[in-house]
């Protein structure tokens, strides 16, 4: 495969992850505390 194909499945993983990531550190964050 090329770069560019690498770098975009790269890419799409880490979106996802950090996406998942930040989603159920938010939910956490509002369950815990409001500010």
């Amino acid at each position: 495969m090329s770069f560019a194909a690498w770098s975009a499945i790269f890419m799409t993983l880490i979106g996802a992850m950090s996406g998942a990531i930040f989603g159920t550190i938010s939910s956490k964050n509002k369950s815990k505390s409001r500010n």
